[in-house]
């Protein structure tokens, strides 16, 4: 009867060592990586905020550090560029872009030591890029008044006095070719006569702006000008857009400046 028990005890004893080693097993695959496959997360970013008069050429994306990471793999794309996906591999949860206004899609992966328990990416994350403003043109340069040609009296503006609006990209200056311009009537806003003309039909080359003839009726008028990016900001309307293309992809356009004339 005891060699029995015996027997049985000796029969419990090896069932309980062996769910122990098959246990102590499994814990240490899960410490190494080789057992239980439980993939990282994906971390979301974040966008460091940008306002439109920031003259950076760069955008920054951060996100939260996660645990047992190696790296991560970031891809990106701009709307503008035609949603090409550029993708980089980094070691830190921070990285800088370069930046190029309008729609900006972003995704993460998480890299882990076990190639297995990398994270799929995240979704996609949208982001709005602000435009870099470019400065508007000088009041004090555009001066618009009484003109001849031959026995025609007409309103132009003085190229004497006149200055182009630059802008700054690579550490070269560079000038604005392309205005806007906008006619407000006596008794109108800026806002309505802007509805009531096609955008292409007020973007204008400078040295057509230059030799603008403004036909102004007795009463009180305004004119607006801004600078514009060369390809304009609505259209294809550089003869050449390649040259200057930072312009479409990094600038928009100036604020107004308001030119206001007293005719009797």
């Amino acid at each position: 009867m005891r060699k029995l028990l015996d027997s049985k005890v000796a029969k419990i004893a090896i069932i309980i060592f062996i769910v122990l080693f098959v246990l102590a097993g499994v814990a240490t695959g899960v410490v190494l990586g080789t057992g239980i496959t439980k993939k990282l997360l994906a971390p979301v970013a974040v966008l460091e905020e940008i306002p439109a008069d920031n003259g950076n050429l760069t955008v920054t994306l951060k996100w939260n550090a996660i645990n047992r990471a190696i790296g991560y793999n970031v891809q990106y794309k701009y709307e503008i560029l035609g949603d090409t996906i550029t993708e980089i591999d980094v070691k830190s949860s921070k990285i800088s872009i370069p930046r190029v206004k309008g729609k900006l899609e972003f995704r993460i992966k998480t890299y882990s030591k076990n190639e297995k328990l990398d994270s799929d990416y995240s979704e996609w994350s949208i982001f709005n890029i602000p435009a870099i403003k470019l400065h508007s043109p000088k009041s004090k340069n555009v001066l618009i008044g009484v003109k001849f040609d031959g026995a025609l009296k007409y309103y132009g503006i003085y190229g004497e006095i006149w200055e182009n609006v630059t802008y700054y990209y690579g550490g070269k200056a560079s000038e604005i070719i392309f205005y806007e311009v906008c006619v407000v009537r006596p008794g109108r806003t800026l806002e309505y006569e802007l509805l009531q003309s096609d955008v292409n039909d007020r973007i204008m080359p400078v040295n057509t702006l230059l030799g603008f003839k403004f036909n102004f009726g007795p009463g009180e008028w305004k004119v607006y000008i801004r600078a514009v990016n060369n390809r304009g900001e609505f259209g294809e309307y550089n003869e050449d857009p390649a040259e200057q293309s930072e312009l479409y992809y990094l600038f928009g356009s100036s604020d107004w400046t308001c030119v206001e004339i007293s005719v009797p």
